[in-house]
């Protein structure tokens, strides 16, 4: 923290708690992660962009859950949040591209250490055109940063408005139809639990350390959800989350039930399984007998 305040470092990643113990001049960016809960510890954190009548930027990344919360701090603030979607990996790509091509234009160059090898440089690459050099220089540079893209899933996949209302119509209906290539996959969590998507992919990504496990579709419902993945890591992902603990709760999952086939229809039964549809019943009555009773 203290090289960031000397300005050694260009970035600093913070919790909320070191974050406001911060006291630096002339920031120019202030990056959320997720929008606070207090509508004043955002102002406290942005507005350190805009001390002494200097301007910044500040930049949050918001889930749709949290439009309520983003409204709040509208009001606070008595200024509108402009929406920018999450730029993919290509524009990301092309970004770094030219700010490296800015540099490589305004690079200063001493003539005197390099005249000496010029001959030998030039008869080297007498073979190659300009448009090809340039090739092979960009490859050179950036080949690992694209190829890291290339094969990166966009975190946004714009829908086109006239599909809006199916697509969301999709993501309400559980009756949908799946892919062959994955698998449904019951887990005993849902909302009443605190499971959402966000906590999904936390409690997935923590039981498979070292491992990328793509999730397709997720049903969140009240007391169950069913999500899906790649068939072959069903198994394994299943054997991973079966010894687990969400919230000190026992973490079951298992391939959803399919349906006869039934045109129009999904071919997974998206109810609970029989062996557990009582779970959520006997929780709560051994919650009440464990209850301790007030004095009067």
């Amino acid at each position: 923290m203290q090289k960031f305040r000397l300005k050694n470092l260009r970035l600093l990643v913070a919790t909320d708690v070191a974050a406001r113990g911060l006291d630096v001049e002339d920031l120019t960016h202030v990056i959320n992660f997720s929008l606070p809960d207090d509508t004043e510890v955002y102002t406290h954190r942005c507005g350190r962009t805009g001390r002494a009548g200097k301007t910044g930027i500040s930049i949050s990344l918001v889930h749709l859950r949290e439009k309520n919360n983003l409204q709040k701090i509208e009001r606070m603030v008595k200024k509108p949040f402009k929406a920018i979607p999450i730029p993919t990996g290509s524009e990301i790509c092309g970004k770094q591209l030219f700010n490296w091509v800015s540099k490589l234009e305004t690079v200063a160059s001493d003539h005197q250490e390099i005249e000496k090898f010029l001959p030998e440089i030039k008869l080297k690459l007498e073979g190659l055109d300009r448009e090809e050099l340039l090739k092979r220089v960009i490859s050179l540079e950036f080949d690992r940063f694209l190829d890291d893209y290339r094969h990166g899933e966009d975190l946004i996949d714009p829908v086109p408005e006239k599909d809006n209302s199916i697509e969301r119509s999709h993501r309400k209906s559980s009756h949908t139809q799946y892919s062959g290539s994955y698998k449904r996959l019951f887990i005993n969590l849902g909302k009443s639990d605190g499971l959402y998507a966000e906590q999904l992919f936390d409690l997935v990504n923590s039981c498979t350390r070292g491992r990328k496990i793509p999730i397709g579709k997720i049903d969140l419902l009240k007391s169950f959800s069913f999500f899906e993945v790649e068939a072959g890591d069903a198994d394994d992902l299943i054997g991973a989350l079966n010894n687990s603990k969400f919230k000190n709760e026992r973490v079951v999952v298992e391939i959803a039930q399919e349906k006869s086939d039934n045109p129009g229809k999904s071919r997974y039964n998206d109810r609970k399984p029989a062996k557990w549809s009582h779970r959520k019943h006997e929780k709560r009555r051994s919650r009440k007998t464990q209850r301790t009773p007030s004095l009067s």
